[in-house]
């Protein structure tokens, strides 16, 4: 059901219970509580004899607002519920759902509590309640905004390491070697700057590591070249992970690994130069 769906079914259920409609019961068989369109929702469970349930004004004969096979407890008129607010809903199994409400003392507390919060956002955001949607709004397209900024920001500042890790190329046995320890935050970064040096360079093994969340990451690119050459990044990354006490790998042009070393991120990525040798069958 749609938000407005559920402030539909609330709406009508309090005004119902505000006209205070007399419950009474009484039992029949299934047969005949069925006859008289008393609704029955879990088909054969219902034993010979029912109870069935009717609600409705004391002077009304005709069709009542709720009339079905019910064996649980009721008030004895609507308007001892109280007010009523629907919380949500949801499935309980195949094509039933369940809507879930709360009444009386129990709805009020909630709305003193849902009051209480809500004075509380208003206070934060220094906004009058009416108000508040429209200053959240505000915050998060502006928090958008610098979103946005920062990672145009991180974008450059990993792009000009990836630079700096240009001016640090070794030469392995006619393989160029580009190794060392970033500061991206994840492992799509991490890629995004072995893209950009592949395409600086030929016949080139990309090493890159990074702590994320403690945790230490190699991401290893390979030119297609150096594949045909018998490189594989997936097994670079592997084997260097050993080293930080984990493991991984991928495909042979692109692998991830990690560890649960950090402190051994460094000795790791020095690794791979021999790594390239024995690839290399050196």
């Amino acid at each position: 059901m749609t938000p407005d769906e559920q402030l539909d079914v609330q709406s009508l259920a309090n005004r119902k219970i505000r006209e205070n409609l007399s419950v009474t019961a009484r039992e029949t068989t299934y047969t005949d509580a069925v006859r008289d369109g008393a609704l029955a929702f879990f088909g054969d469970r219902y034993g010979d004899v029912v109870r069935v349930v009717r609600m409705g004004h004391h002077d009304d004969h005709d069709e009542p607002f709720s009339f079905e096979v019910c064996g649980g407890t009721h008030v004895h008129a609507t308007g001892e519920v109280g007010t009523l607010v629907v919380l949500g809903e949801s499935s309980i199994g195949g094509g039933m759902r369940r809507i879930e409400a709360t009444t009386g003392r129990a709805a009020e507390e909630l709305f003193v509590e849902q009051s209480a919060t809500l004075e509380a956002i208003s206070r934060r955001l220094q906004a009058p309640v009416a108000e508040l949607e429209a200053r959240l709004d505000a915050y998060m397209a502006d928090t958008e905004v610098l979103r946005r900024r920062l990672a145009d920001a991180e974008r450059a500042s990993l792009r000009s390491e990836a630079e700096s890790l240009l001016d640090r190329t070794r030469d392995i046995d006619g393989v160029k070697l580009v190794a060392g320890v970033t500061s991206a935050h994840n492992v799509e970064a991490m890629r995004e700057m072995g893209d950009f040096l592949k395409q600086k360079l030929e016949n080139v093994v990309v090493a890159l590591g990074a702590v994320i969340d403690g945790s230490p990451i190699i991401v290893t690119m390979i030119t297609p070249d150096l594949v045909s050459r018998g490189l594989h990044a997936g097994n670079i990354a592997r084997d260097a992970a050993k080293l930080m006490g984990g493991g991984g790998g991928g495909r042979p042009e692109t692998a991830q690994a990690g560890g649960r070393q950090p402190e051994r991120l460094g000795a790791a990525l020095d690794s791979v130069a021999n790594l390239v040798r024995a690839g290399l069958g050196n």
